[in-house]
């Protein structure tokens, strides 16, 4: 039988670093537009850069560093704060529902870690995923489930939610640059589909060992193990995803074939979702390359 999570640990909202005194944020309200208009126009530079620097390892090294630094001084603020949430303080116990494993926080690794990748082929395959998953990973969470991101009780960690999304993107533009993922022949782009896939099937499988033997060790009723959800989906706690949690639903518990049926499915759903991520920046590169073909004739024929 699966474990029945509410009301089981309580929480101390006013233990946060920087209560919301239970006004939470709106979805797309002024705080959030306040961030989002020049983080979306960083986009856009991070895309430029990316290009600039394509062949320059170096300065490639220097921006994903400092990007990484970023979101880990960030994440340490959110894991400080919603550690006193839950009650916690240093020495006492950890909420390993927030430990950084999720889909949106492996790039934070990666880019802290690219100065230490040598190899080429190593290095285009992880800046590869961040192409990818990154831009996908930060997509969904603003503009598909914006309205999940504000439990948290601190304001901080709202203003960290919705930057942490927004440097995804930037991530995720920034790679598009260096590797130009979309261009060339649709054998190049399928071998980028094939090589992401298989990189976040290998962080899925880490991700549910974790999910498997936190409450294992500690106890599915223990304050430290509840709900610890890497990717949202675990087989001891019910999963928060749309459809995947009236499947998991259906033979509930770790010895049901709920959790089985709806992981599998998770992973279809995101090599499905690469798949499309992929096409898009194929039919992108392949709509600006007719244009500027188009441009090239029409110069030509006012040369005549």
């Amino acid at each position: 039988m699966i474990f029945n999570v509410l009301n089981t640990c309580p929480e101390y909202p006013d233990r946060a670093l920087w209560p919301d005194n239970g006004v939470p944020w709106k979805a797309w309200d002024s705080h959030v537009l306040s961030l989002c208009i020049p983080g979306f126009v960083l986009c856009f530079v991070f895309l430029a850069l990316g290009i600039k620097f394509r062949h320059n390892k170096k300065v490639q090294n220097i921006i994903l560093f400092l990007t990484g630094l970023f979101l880990i001084t960030f994440e340490l603020y959110k894991q400080i704060s919603f550690n006193r949430i839950r009650g916690f303080n240093i020495g006492n116990g950890y909420a390993w529902t927030i430990f950084p494993w999720q889909i949106c926080s492996i790039p934070m690794f990666i880019a802290i870690f690219m100065p230490l990748i040598k190899k080429d082929y190593l290095r285009n395959i992880l800046i590869a995923y961040m192409g990818v998953y990154a831009m996908i990973g930060g997509f969904v969470a603003l503009f598909i489930n914006q309205e999940g991101l504000f439990s948290w009780h601190d304001i901080g960690i709202y203003i960290h939610t919705i930057t942490w999304h927004l440097v995804l993107m930037m991530l995720g533009f920034f790679s598009i640059g260096i590797l130009s993922i979309g261009k060339g022949k649709y054998t190049r782009n399928l071998k980028v589909v094939l090589i992401t896939y298989g990189m976040i099937l290998i962080f899925s499988v880490i991700a549910q060992l974790i999910n498997f033997f936190v409450p294992y060790i500690y106890g599915v009723d223990d304050c430290r193990a509840y709900d610890t959800n890497m990717w949202y989906i675990s087989m001891w706690y019910p999963t928060c995803v749309f459809i995947l949690k009236d499947i998991q639903a259906l033979s509930p518990g770790i010895n049901g074939y709920g959790w089985g049926l709806a992981y599998f499915l998770y992973m279809i759903g995101l090599g499905l979702a690469d798949i499309i991520v992929i096409l898009i920046y194929f039919g992108i590169y392949r709509c600006f390359s007719k244009l500027k073909f188009i441009l090239k004739v029409k110069r030509l024929n006012m040369n005549k």
